[in-house]
């Protein structure tokens, strides 16, 4: 009796044991942190808390004023900057304004160790990020990412540092307290979430409210106008390098018709310092507006005596000649009446990309409050060319003018059709992707090459304007056959050397990339160039653009 006495109070020792066990692990934790001991930050900096993390920078106070490194308030508060580090100038753009600072004010920005630092309440006030400040541990909050869903608490709630109930709590939580969702994974019945105030954690998923999308942008960012052409744009690029050339576009124009808007080339880089060629001409408008037509005036970085990347890529970075090509510009374009301007720089590097885009910007601003329409050429959508950044040209300028051409060009390693029929679905669907189909006009070729390979070398290649191909094909006797993939009509010699190549651009294979241009709705098309059409291209352009 003794033992089994014994036995039984330790049975009923064990099981109180096994359930204040599973009754201690099933309670929640009440063990509290300070987020500045979770949160670690090094002495003398702020953290910078941004779109649910803690970063790797850190921001520094001088004189009462907070500045946050260059290439974090490029990232997180607003990327309408540019800093040139040549002459110590920021620039900041908006919609109808340039501002620009010298670093050496030392206000907004400052200079310290090789970094750049930038005012946090000069670049807020004009962004539509919504930065804050915290303490314990002192930090900037940034919420700029709109895609993060948000919730409320739906009672009293623990923000925790961990998915678990037995993790420390960082922040007690009153009812209907707003919370950012990081992620609706949820672990352990949890879900990460992060306060307004920049602290991020866990919530339980039963603690809180229905999970809906972010709120409204906060105010400060402005939204980019634009101006835009009634009716299909069909625009003809026409070449011209002098004052003769623009005197003969009487001539040059006949048997042209369908066409609403003409592009002269009218100003040329000439040094990394901005100066620039400007051909404009008021009589060269008035003649044009006569036969239905606005000029769009082109600028590119490749006819003057600049015309390489390293060249276009100083002046770009140049505050001082970025401002004098836009002054050149605008003015020539506004003194001879032209309804827009179009740029056409080809020698952009991943390196001189942010100058570039800065430009594009700078340029925007100023013909907005000119009431001039700005478009800009680009290539077709490739991984190759993506440092180009077009959503980001699309969001400033009036049109993205996507060039379906040049495929294979004079210094390609094979040879190939200027411009395929997939090549232009591809500028397409690009130019509709990156930059939306009512900013997206289609470039089009009126040239093709005449390619000729020498056994295994590489080949050479001209080019040459539809009719002239039609001549040579028939002078070298070549061969032709249609090319239901490519969309056009392949020309060869059958034997000798060099053996000769040629994927022809004709009416046939136009009307097809004009299709391709109609159904994906863009806002119209363009060609390149005056005097390379065989003139039966007209009637087809007219049927399909109705300007």
């Amino acid at each position: 009796m003794p033992v089994i006495a014994v036995l039984i109070l330790a049975v009923i020792i064990a099981g109180l044991g096994i359930r204040a066990y599973i009754r201690e692990l099933h309670t929640p934790s009440t063990e509290h942190v300070l987020p500045s001991s979770y949160f670690a930050v090094p002495e003398g900096t702020t953290a910078i808390f941004a779109d649910g993390r803690f970063l790797d920078t850190y921001g520094v106070e001088r004189d009462g004023t907070l500045y946050v490194p260059y290439e974090t308030a490029e990232a997180y508060i607003t990327d309408k900057i540019f800093y040139d580090d040549l002459n110590g100038i920021l620039t900041l753009t908006t919609p109808t304004q340039i501002i620009r600072i010298q670093s050496s004010d030392g206000r907004e920005v400052i200079a310290e160790g090789g970094e750049v630092y930038l005012s946090v309440d000069f670049l807020s006030a004009y962004s539509a990020a919504d930065c804050s400040f915290g303490e314990e541990p002192s930090r900037l909050v940034i919420w700029k990412d709109k895609t993060l869903s948000e919730t409320e608490t739906a009672a009293e709630a623990s923000l925790r540092t961990g998915p678990d109930i037995k993790a420390p709590i960082l922040s007690d939580l009153p009812a209907g307290a707003h919370l950012r969702v990081l992620s609706e994974t949820e672990e352990n019945g949890f879900i990460a979430v992060a306060s307004d105030s920049g602290i991020p954690g866990y919530v339980l998923r039963g603690e809180l409210g229905p999970i809906r999308e972010s709120r409204s942008p906060q105010p400060g960012g402005s939204e980019y106008s634009c101006i835009r052409k009634e009716g299909d744009i069909v625009l003809l690029f026409h070449q011209t390098d002098s004052q003769a050339a623009n005197d003969a576009l009487v001539r040059s124009l006949t048997g042209v018709s369908g066409v609403n808007v003409i592009a002269p080339t009218w100003f040329f880089l000439n040094s990394t310092d901005g100066q620039m060629t400007d051909l404009t001409s008021t009589a060269y408008v008035q003649e044009a507006a006569a036969r239905g037509m606005t000029v769009w005036a082109v600028a590119n970085d490749f006819d003057g005596a600049v015309s390489s990347q390293a060249e276009t890529g100083e002046a770009l970075r140049n505050t001082y000649a970025r401002d004098s090509m836009i002054r050149t510009i605008t003015d020539g374009a506004i003194a001879c009446g032209a309804e827009g301007v179009c740029l056409d720089f080809e020698n952009v590097s991943a390196a001189s990309a942010d100058a570039y885009l800065a430009f594009i910007r700078e340029l925007s601003a100023v013909c907005r409050s000119r009431q001039l329409i700005l478009s800009v050429c680009s290539y077709v959508p490739q991984a190759y060319n993506a440092f180009l950044n077009r959503p980001a040209q699309a969001e400033v300028a009036d049109y993205l003018i996507i060039m379906a051409y040049d495929e294979h060009y004079a210094g390609s390693e094979t040879a190939g059709s200027v411009s395929s029929l997939a090549w232009v679905r591809a500028a397409v669907s690009g130019g509709v992707e990156e930059a939306t189909a009512e900013k997206t006009i289609i470039a089009l070729p009126f040239y093709t090459r005449l390619w000729e390979t020498v056994s295994s070398e590489r080949p050479t290649s001209r080019a040459m304007g539809m009719q002239e191909a039609q001549q040579v094909i028939a002078e070298n006797g070549m061969q032709t056959r249609w090319d239901a993939e490519l969309g056009q009509t392949y020309a060869y010699t059958a034997g000798g050397s060099p053996k000769k190549e040629m994927w022809v651009e004709d009416l046939r294979s136009l009307e097809l990339k004009l299709t391709e241009a109609q159904q994906g709705g863009v806002s119209g098309v363009a060609f390149w160039k005056l005097g390379l059409e065989d003139y039966g291209v007209w009637p087809v352009i007219s049927d399909y653009f109705k300007s």
